[in-house]
């Protein structure tokens, strides 16, 4: 096949899938492929009849169960996991924790926790999985309760931020891995769960980073525990006298252990499994073969400067090889031949639709037709599905995404990706202290994830729109988001949880030493932490809520301003990425339509008029199309409301408005974002007030063409330039009269409660101040 123009071919068979000898079988790098043999119904692990029997005390859960249909277990029986059950459960029982590395596909997310459901596990207890996105947790839980046959909510369940459909007779619960360590803070020893599995752990998302170390430490706790009560019962059973051996099974059953071990299943989809073996003190890792075919992979022969004008080229080149290649054609007719193209987000995504749409009248006659389908969290969903319909015959789908279609979207279809090598991400500058989205460039790993999603029902081509040495000079893995993000939230939930030496916390790979300074300075300034680097009464606060501290403490602060009810609106809208849904026809209609809810005193004001005027319609569907307002933003914004509304009341919180004095309002978020604020300059460009950088007010803010002298941001986007968005007109003097600690003298809290802590800090702080 001749490769399109401008590009080379680099043959690769990387993604041939290895032929696997029956049986578990010890590979020269130490991991374990689990046996691919077909376990008999009748025999079950030994150790299941004993962990049965000592839970038959347990409650019994009555489930009113639904007819699965037959496709449904048929399709369970040909996913590549289910050959590996036996292996996988024998391994389970036999250690405590376990790594699995798989493939996308291979049905591991779904099938594991009902294999160990069916082998007794949730007579014990809960059985979690965790996901990085909420979209995954919701959608997997409820395909779980489809083959299990039972009502989503009753025996599977899922837990994610503002919405939780679960209950008491839940047995396998997906759960975001935020909302996990939320629950370690109520409960320490995580009590409930018998089973906890961290799934897509090589996404490496801050929550998951975290328990890795309060599951590495609450395993152990729990294991000393049975230990010692064990110890306790053998004690006991000596000091009977002989005489009064009837009352022994009585006595024993008093002391006999009531916690159960805890299980720990770490899996990925990334050949990065010794760090985690290694952390969890070398556990077996289990690698299960997936259904990948061959992919052939280009390179392009130089440097492309804009990779978006480069993703338009290859499409076209691709979609016009139908007419010229006759084995091209034989196959896409048989099979299909979708194109998936990776992009950084909604504006890129907006734009290369734009141009291929503008291209498609102009296509030579005979060509398929080109259907664009573009995908990002602020399309109504409906437009969203569009990417998992099969493609009619005579077209094909050109489907524009995030790297969120690298592992947590599965779509059918896929021939050809188109992969511009490259992804926003959130960067932390421990500096500054401020959080800004950057587009960076993707690891080795997201490159083969990406490569992998053309191989997975036949063979697949992928077009790198980057060099070959590019690849080569690539990180291997993406870089941790614990060691680029802010970790404020993470000390004041470690701190929640009883975790006061941050430094001695046992973290796979631990924060930056600037970053963990910087963020407790940020905590003091918040007034979370005192002068000792305790959490103080406004930080025990500040942690029950389910929002970044900033977000905790403007939320806290309101109710000094009277202006509760307005911050809890605003704080909900900002919750979603777009409230507007912008027809690519329509965006001079739309702009009109934005004035009628204009406020001059800031994008938050604007979205405030947006609410209170979405309620005095009740919803309406009508208005909402009509005024170009996405329903699916704004179902999720009054759920938002709805459940912060709840928090504020659990811990007696008065809820009042300061009718139309939004002064209040924009006092408030200054005690959240002190940091983020600039000033504008004479040549009308805005400088930040804590280290000079120069950025803009974004084009989507409507605070755009005018310019206010101060501005507060609550976002700093980094693309072609710094962008502000989200915008609140300020006056400067406010600043010192909300935020003292930070605009006058600024002492760096000290966490008495480590030595090393301190040490290390007074370190930091007496370089910064050579």
């Amino acid at each position: 096949m001749v490769p399109p123009p401008s590009l080379k071919k680099i043959p690769q068979t990387k993604f041939t899938p290895n032929i696997v000898k029956k049986g578990v079988n010890k590979v020269s790098n130490g991991v374990e492929k689990v046996r691919k043999e077909r376990p008999q119904p009748s025999s079950s692990p030994s150790s299941t009849s004993s962990s049965s029997s000592s839970s038959s005390s347990s409650k019994t859960i009555v489930v009113e169960k639904k007819v699965v249909s037959e496709e449904i277990i048929q399709q369970k029986k040909a996913l590549p996991v289910f050959s590996a059950r036996k292996a996988l459960v024998e391994n389970v029982n036999k250690h405590s924790t376990v790594i699995i590395i798989s493939e996308t596909g291979t049905g591991k997310t779904t099938q594991i926790p009902q294999y160990l459901h069916e082998e007794g596990y949730t007579n014990k207890g809960v059985i979690a999985i965790t996901q990085p996105r909420r979209v995954a947790a919701v959608s997997i839980s409820k395909r779980v309760s489809d083959e299990m046959g039972v009502e989503l909510g009753q025996q599977v369940g899922y837990s994610v931020r503002f919405d939780d459909k679960s209950s008491k007779d839940t047995r396998l619960k997906y759960m975001t891995d935020g909302m996990l360590v939320r629950e370690a803070m109520l409960d320490a020893s995580l009590s409930k769960y018998s089973v906890i599995i961290l799934d897509e752990a090589h996404e490496r998302t801050l929550n998951t980073d975290i328990l890795f170390g309060l599951l590495k430490k609450i395993q152990k706790k729990r294991n000393d525990r049975i230990k010692q009560l064990e110890k306790e019962e053998q004690e006991e059973e000596t000091k009977q006298d002989p005489e009064s051996s009837n009352n022994n099974e009585t006595t024993i059953q008093k002391i006999k252990p009531k916690i159960s071990p805890l299980k720990i299943i770490i899996m990925s989809a990334t050949l990065d499994a010794e760090l985690f073996s290694n952390y969890f003190d070398n556990a077996p890792i289990l690698y299960i073969e997936g259904r990948q075919f061959p992919v052939q992979i280009y390179y392009t022969n130089e440097l492309q400067k804009d990779y978006v004008d480069a993703a338009l080229v290859t499409v076209l080149q691709i979609h016009l090889q139908y007419l010229n290649n006759e084995t091209i054609k034989s196959e896409e007719d048989e099979n299909g031949g979708d194109i998936l193209v990776f992009l950084t987000g909604r504006e890129e995504i907006e734009n290369l639709e734009k141009l291929l749409i503008d291209r498609i009248p102009r296509l030579p006659e005979g060509c398929k037709e080109l259907l664009v389908r573009p995908i990002f969290a602020a399309l109504p969903q409906e437009q969203q599905m569009k990417v998992f319909e099969k493609s009619p015959k005579g077209s094909r789908k050109v489907i524009l995404a995030t790297n969120i279609a690298e592992t947590s979207l599965t779509i059918n279809g896929i021939r050809y990706v188109v992969d511009t090598g490259v992804v926003k991400s959130k960067i932390y500058n421990p500096k500054i202290g401020i959080d800004s989205l950057n587009v960076i460039p993707i690891s080795k790993a997201s490159a083969r994830q990406r490569t992998g999603r053309a191989g997975r029902e036949f063979e697949g081509k992928c077009y790198r729109l980057y060099t070959q040495s590019t690849f080569e000079n690539m990180d291997d893995s993406s870089i941790p988001e614990i060691k680029r993000s802010n970790v404020a939230n993470v000390i004041l939930q470690l701190k929640t949880i009883g975790v006061h030496d941050i430094l001695g916390f046992d973290f796979l790979e631990r924060p930056p030493l600037p970053t963990i300074k910087k963020s407790l300075e940020q905590l003091y300034c918040l007034e979370a932490l005192t002068d000792q680097g305790n959490l103080s009464e406004l930080g025990k606060k500040m942690a029950m809520f389910p929002l970044d501290p900033m977000y905790s403490k403007t939320l806290l602060k309101s109710v000094e301003f009277n202006c509760l009810e307005e911050v809890l609106i605003i704080i909900s809208m900002l919750s979603v990425e777009s409230i507007f849904f912008i027809p690519k026809d329509k965006k001079q209609e739309v702009e009109s339509i934005k004035k009628i809810f204009f406020s001059p005193e800031g994008d938050h004001i604007t979205f405030l008029n947006v609410f209170r005027e979405y309620q005095r319609v009740k919803g309406s569907l009508e208005w909402c199309f009509n005024h170009f307002i996405n329903i699916k933003s704004m179902t999720k914004v009054i759920n938002v409301f709805e459940q912060l509304v709840k928090y504020c009341i659990s811990i007696k919180l008065k809820i009042e408005s300061c009718e139309n004095d939004f002064e209040k309002v924009r006092k408030s978020f200054i005690s959240g974002f002190f940091m983020n604020v600039a000033a504008l300059q004479p040549d009308k460009k805005y400088k930040t007030m804590v280290d000079s950088k120069e950025i803009h007010i974004h084009p989507t803010s409507f605070l755009f063409d005018i310019k206010p002298q101060y501005i507060l941001y609550n976002e700093l986007t980094i693309t072609t330039k710094a962008f502000a968005r989200n915008v609140l007109p300020i006056e400067p003097s406010w600043l010192p009269e909300i935020c003292p600690k930070y605009y006058g003298s600024r002492p760096i809290p000290q966490d008495q409660n480590s030595d090393s802590s301190l040490n290390t800090l007074n370190q930091f702080t007496s370089a910064d101040d050579n």
